[in-house]
């Protein structure tokens, strides 16, 4: 199979994990038990990332569920280290991607993300070297809607059966693959080069390993 373009997901992907200390720090300004604060800030995240509320509306929401008043300058603190908790790159996945645009293969990030989290992010250089980037909050839909998808395609001029997608979610996956793109659930590394390796993609795009000795600031 052809393929013409890679589209990854940001958060746990190109991005590591969640940071600990940001983490810890968040739930110490929230103020509430760590149960209470993983459901409530999960039960509406997919509305921020969907752009129904900006950072302040949506911790406010989070302290409604969990029964804490936070005050302006804690809210802000709150934003800081949210975006803080997923700024810790994938290095390796960051260095491929430049090799992957460096090929030729256009390529772009498809990200479930809030207005704060994107403002940060998109000011980085890295960032800009992608084709076309899409920021959930920006249109009002998100991941795994299909029409997401239809607006990557659109935007990138690439046949979906030519788009390989790396998400960490199975739903995204499964939504993109509907829509006819490639998927690949992205675990780690070692998973995804033994994954392109299975699929065929392996002869068709950059070796995984290769991308190390490439610099992020070259995007």
């Amino acid at each position: 199979m052809a393929l013409n373009a890679v589209i990854f997901d940001y958060g746990m992907v190109l991005s590591n994990p969640a940071d600990p200390a940001a983490h810890h720090e968040l739930m110490k300004i929230f103020g509430a038990t760590a149960e209470d604060f993983e459901r409530e800030y999960w039960a509406y995240r997919h509305a921020y990332d969907e752009g129904q509320f900006d950072g302040e509306g949506y911790w406010q929401r989070c302290a409604a569920g969990a029964g804490v008043a936070l005050s302006d300058h804690q809210i802000r603190q709150l934003i800081a280290n949210d975006i803080r908790m997923w700024s810790s790159l994938n290095r390796n996945m960051v260095d491929w991607a430049v090799t992957i645009s460096k090929s030729g293969f256009k390529t772009g990030i498809l990200s479930n993300i809030g207005f704060e989290l994107a403002d940060e992010f998109k000011q980085h250089d890295w960032v800009k070297g992608f084709t076309h980037n899409t920021w959930s909050c920006e249109l009002r839909l998100a991941k795994p809607d299909p029409a997401i998808y239809h607006h990557v395609l659109d935007a990138i001029q690439v046949p979906a059966a030519e788009v390989l997608f790396l998400d960490d979610r199975q739903e995204n996956i499964l939504s993109a693959e509907a829509v006819g793109l490639q998927g690949i659930l992205f675990r780690n590394v070692q998973q995804l080069q033994e994954d392109l390796q299975s699929r065929g993609f392996a002869d068709t795009l950059p070796p995984l390993h290769a991308a190390h000795s490439v610099s992020v600031a070259a995007l």
